[in-house]
């Protein structure tokens, strides 16, 4: 009876032994797992924190052209935090090649002619649990991302009922009258980096528009349901809502004038204040996405024109009365088709996330 009571304790004894052991194996294990989730919610908030820098930054880099685009990617990157806590971010600017998915940041790469932004981020903390794994207990954690300017966009639904003449665009670049010829790069580059051009009249009464067309007067139907109140419905919208237009499509032009919508829409537009009597300024000037078409097809009400390329016109003002009213303003920005046809992208652009 003793020597039983004697191998029951000794049994217990090394029961305790054997959960002394496991014990430690799974308080281990636990460590392991909370430090691994840790790591792996570090580098997911880390990359989200560079992808939102890079993609603020290419914004910035083409709305200022300057070193300050920074200024614009960091307000977005600390809006991105790791661990609850803003982290530094820093960027690099330069030319992404979408053939050999490498940004160059060569010294031929200037703010003028960059097209993509490099964020990168590091994260540098120790382990909770870093005695228990028998590890140091600093580690880091360092995520790169590369947003581009990434080529020109072929659709969009947010355009105004305007559609601009080619020939206009070439004859304000100092083509003689009638040049009606593709864009090239270099005037692409002239377009986008915002150099002062001549004002430039996109909806024009009277005639003498750049159409070729008779009884034209650039403004466009961008919905099955024509007429003056959908026309200037169109002009005022600020919500991107209209169908969706593709270069190369056939816009219709809107019969007659439109005078009196044209002057709502665009005193809607611009906050002019006055009612839409007479002329008025827009200060600032209210940047639009209008059509640049290169062929008029038909004439008078039937004329429709084949949409060449999406431009930003920059509204300045309006002016005239009844049937000589015209909006005016300066061409900034082009969207040329295809990927990368642009070198320096202007507002109308798209940012692509590449790396």
């Amino acid at each position: 009876m003793i020597l039983k009571t004697r191998r029951l304790r000794a049994r217990r004894g090394a029961v305790l032994v054997f959960v002394a052991l496991s014990m430690t194996f799974i308080m281990a294990m636990m460590a392991f797992t909370v430090e691994t989730s840790r790591l792996m919610a570090n580098a997911s908030e880390l990359q989200s924190l560079t992808d939102a820098s890079a993609l603020a930054g290419a914004y910035g880099l083409a709305k200022v052209r300057s070193a300050t685009y920074t200024t614009i990617a960091d307000s977005t990157a600390s809006l991105n935090r790791v661990e609850g806590t803003a982290r530094a971010v820093t960027y690099r600017f330069g030319r992404w090649d979408p053939i050999t998915n490498t940004l160059d940041t060569s010294g031929a790469v200037t703010l003028a002619n960059a097209d993509a932004v490099k964020a990168t981020a590091t994260l540098s903390a120790t382990h909770f649990f870093g005695g228990i794994l028998g590890t140091t207990n600093a580690y880091s954690i360092s995520r790169s991302s590369v947003a581009w300017m990434g080529g020109s966009i072929n659709s969009t639904s947010c355009l105004k009922p305007w559609a601009l003449s080619l020939i206009a665009v070439k004859q304000d670049l100092g083509y003689p009258p009638g040049n009606n010829t593709p864009l090239t790069e270099t005037d692409i580059r002239a377009l986008n980096v915002g150099l002062p051009n001549d004002t430039i009249t996109v909806k024009k009464g009277g005639g003498g528009d750049f159409s070729g067309a008779p009884g034209a007067f650039g403004a466009v139907d961008l919905t099955a349901a024509s007429g003056a109140k959908v026309y200037g419905d169109a002009i005022a919208d600020q919500s991107c809502s209209q169908p969706l237009v593709t270069i190369g499509d056939q816009v219709v032009a809107e019969p007659g004038n439109m005078a009196g919508p044209t002057r709502t829409g665009v005193c809607d537009l611009c906050s002019c204040g006055s009612g839409g009597q007479g002329d008025f300024a827009c200060s600032p000037a209210v940047p639009v996405t209008i059509i640049i078409y290169s062929a008029v097809n038909g004439g008078g009400k039937t004329t429709s024109y084949t949409v060449g390329y999406f431009g930003v016109f920059n509204i300045t003002g309006y002016h005239g009365q009844g049937q000589n009213d015209q909006v005016i303003g300066t061409l900034s920005g082009m969207s040329a088709p295809g990927s990368g046809f642009s070198p320096i992208p202007g507002p109308v652009t798209k940012l692509v996330l590449v790396k």
